[in-house]
């Protein structure tokens, strides 16, 4: 992705966002996420609030009309059909005037015709003019808009005059793609949140097919960020209790798209039966759709263990909340809180390996996938991109690295514990072998020395019991006593690796800015000839998650 910036045609907004981001028309949701995070690397919402909105409200139409198909709102081409075009029909030869005796007769003063509407506003009081249109017996749809407008200068009442008229005229126009793309709009304005549960409802009752869900669905995630979860739950079974002409496959886009906000805050139970809502009809998923369930599985697993992941360490709590936010947040500031993450433990390896230790029990799997998806997704938007390193040019570099490595490890605590505990290990093995060979040979060399038995007897007892006991010997040291030490020799090459490796691997990322990628396939193509500790760098590098988090914090720092 280059940083210079793009050029950019506001004038396509909002009426032709297709071209506004240079997508074809066979266009699929990466296409858009991909010239989405182009302009935002231009127009940070932090700096360009009103260039951000223009951008995000262009991006929200066209992923719902990726996820919906027909059921989403299409882009605001209004096309009135007013009373003066109405009022104009085509005059046909059929419907010319006949010629009569009377065709001399004199003319009468022909009525003079209704002002349009906006030349009524200029020239009367707008009370007049908004109180006859109200009147008025059989609406247009422009009516329905003009009297919505004009609520809100002579009729604002609760100040909900204006989408009363919104609804009242999809009651009478069903279909009208004006209308239900201004209340698109509505309902994605600043409403106080007080009124949002109420609204839903009223639009429930009025909106009672597909395309419900994608004119609510901005509605829906404020009410998970901004009031109790209870207040959603209720909301939404009032709404369904309203719905009539839907389809499953709206329905799946809503509640795959709505989970990702309220996995963080639902009880259980509501939880279960969004799933299972989704398994029941998991070949009806749009395939557009797909990538967001494969994530929505690492959510579930990352959240059902949340409570003792995310509170281990002060970083992971602050890990967590960035999660939160970027998957149930409000979009201008997502990725605030992941950047800030991203920008600290940059600044604080230490606090990076530490908050994530290698001789934990923790599953880190489903963090780590749902970490790389945001990283990778917020750095689309802001960070710029860095050329692949030419790893055969370091592998010289990769060498001299785990020699390094090896001299701290073998002037280290640990490492000469570990060369304490094999000495002694080897003694305690030797001693175990002498030990069960030689005491029940005893009793043995006194019975032969007793005279009981014959020559074959006295040859044969000896070498009988040794071979046994060397036998018996061998199935416990390598059943149960080698495994043992095993376990105890991981042990002892894990604290090297955490006392001395991680730092040296963590300096190293810091001072290459290789990816972890990168890193790794130095590590594995690097010379180890008559090296002891590298194999053992090398694997204990493919376990350790803090690295690659760490890596990934040094793309953002700044």
């Amino acid at each position: 992705m280059s940083d210079e910036n793009v050029e950019v045609d506001w004038s396509l907004l909002p009426h032709e966002p297709l071209k506004f981001f240079s997508l074809a028309p066979t266009f699929d949701r990466k296409d858009l996420k991909r010239a989405y995070n182009r302009l935002l690397r231009q127009f940070k919402p932090e700096k360009h609030p009103n260039e951000f909105q223009q951008i995000r409200a262009a991006y929200e139409l066209l992923d719902n009309q990726q996820r919906y198909g027909a059921a989403a709102t299409s882009p605001p081409e209004y096309k009135w059909q007013t009373d003066d075009a109405a009022a104009k029909p085509a005059t046909s030869a059929s419907q010319r005037p006949v010629e009569s005796a009377a065709a001399n007769a004199p003319e009468l003063p022909a009525t003079p015709a209704p002002l349009p509407l906006h030349q009524r506003i200029r020239h009367e009081p707008l009370a007049n003019v908004y109180r006859q249109l109200a009147e008025k017996q059989h609406k247009l749809p422009y009516d329905y808009y003009a009297l919505a407008v004009m609520s809100d200068a002579v009729d604002r009442k609760d100040g909900q005059q204006f989408l009363r008229w919104l609804l009242q005229g999809l009651v009478e126009h069903r279909r009208d793609r004006a209308l239900l793309n201004l209340l698109y709009e509505y309902l994605r304005g600043p409403l106080a949140i007080e009124t949002v549960a109420k609204i839903l409802v009223a639009v429930s009752k009025t909106v009672r097919t597909d395309e419900f869900f994608p004119l609510t669905e901005s509605l829906w995630h404020r009410l998970l960020r901004e009031r109790p979860f209870v207040e959603f739950r209720k909301t939404f079974e009032a709404c369904e209790t309203n719905l009539r002409d839907i389809c499953i496959d709206a329905r799946l886009a809503f509640t795959v798209e709505i989970l990702e906000s309220a996995i963080w805050v639902a009880d259980g139970d509501w939880i279960a039966k969004a799933f299972g809502l989704i398994e029941e009809n998991f070949q009806r998923i749009p395939p557009q759709v797909q990538n967001d369930l494969d994530l929505l599985d690492f959510l579930r697993n990352y959240v059902a263990g949340r409570p003792n992941l995310a509170t281990a360490h002060p970083l992971r709590r602050r890990i967590d909340e960035a999660l939160r936010d970027f998957f149930s947040g409000d979009a201008a500031k997502r990725d605030r809180t992941v950047l800030q993450c991203q920008v600290e433990m940059a600044a604080d390896p230490a606090a990076t390996l530490e908050a994530f230790p290698l001789k934990s029990e923790e599953d880190y799997s489903n963090f780590y996938t749902l970490w790389c998806y945001v990283s990778g997704d917020v750095a689309e938007r802001h960070v710029a991109d860095q050329p692949q390193a030419n790893i055969s040019a370091w592998i010289s570099r990769g060498r001299a690295l785990y020699e390094n490595i090896e001299r701290r490890v073998k002037s280290s605590v640990p490492y000469r514990r570990w060369t304490g505990a094999s000495l002694v290990y080897s003694l305690l093995i030797a001693l175990f072998y002498l030990f069960v060979t030689v005491i029940p040979l005893i009793p043995v060399l006194v019975l032969i020395g007793a005279g009981i038995g014959g020559g074959f007897i006295n040859v044969f007892l000896p070498l009988a019991t040794i071979g046994i006991t060397i036998g018996v010997a061998v199935f416990v040291h390598f059943r149960y006593l080698r495994p043992r030490w095993q376990q105890h020799e991981q042990t002892h090459a894990t604290n090297c690796y955490a006392a001395v490796s991680r730092e040296e691997l963590a300096a190293f990322l810091q001072r290459s800015q290789f990816s972890h990628p990168e890193l790794r396939d130095l590590l594995f193509n690097a010379d180890i000839t008559n090296l002891t500790t590298a194999q053992n760098t090398a694997d204990h590098f493919q376990q350790d998650y803090a690295l690659a988090i760490y890596a990934m914090a040094l793309r953002f720092q700044v």
